[in-house]
């Protein structure tokens, strides 16, 4: 099931604006929670936990997803939120993998149909994909295959920039 909700986070645009200019964004080698882990991790660059370094928007998130996907959050074990950026140069440092969590994706930079996320079967055959509209929240389990579809930008200021929210039960 992919749950679609269009008009995620009121304000959106400041909300953008301040994940870009106040959030600190580290590459995986850099990322202390990845320690243990190879590069091959995510691509782009990731945030720490929300939940952590910015409590009042990861309050704000938690509720807002309560609300638009009708979701008991209390029955999850955590839930971990992290800004993440992804530019052109990740693109082929992507591939189709799955999470061991319930996932949210929440799409902050402004609109791109070229990119988005899509979804596979167990034989990685596109079966559906989201376009990335600004504001637009995607909730999945993420036992459903996917990928990233066309990472875009040079920066900060122009690539694509998502909330990646995964929920652990």
């Amino acid at each position: 099931m992919i749950n679609i909700h269009y008009d995620f986070i009121p304000y959106v645009n400041q909300v953008y604006k301040f994940c870009k200019n106040k959030i600190t964004l580290l590459k995986v080698e850099d990322h202390p929670e990845c320690k243990h882990e190879t590069a091959d991790n995510w691509p782009g660059k990731r945030s720490l936990n929300l939940a952590e370094v910015e409590p009042f928007l990861y309050l704000q998130l938690m509720h807002l997803i309560e609300i638009k996907f009708n979701l008991v959050l209390s029955s999850y074990k955590s839930i971990d939120a992290y800004v993440h950026l992804r530019l052109k140069e990740d693109d082929t440092k992507d591939w189709i993998h799955t999470d061991p969590t319930d996932t949210i994706l929440i799409y902050l930079s402004p609109t791109n149909l070229f990119s988005g996320t899509s979804f596979y079967s167990d034989d990685e055959q596109e079966i559906s994909s989201v376009k990335f509209v600004q504001n637009c929240g995607l909730f999945f389990n993420g036992q459903i295959k996917h990928k990233s579809l066309s990472n875009y930008g040079e920066n900060l200021e122009d690539g694509r920039m998502t909330i990646n929210i995964f929920c652990k039960k």
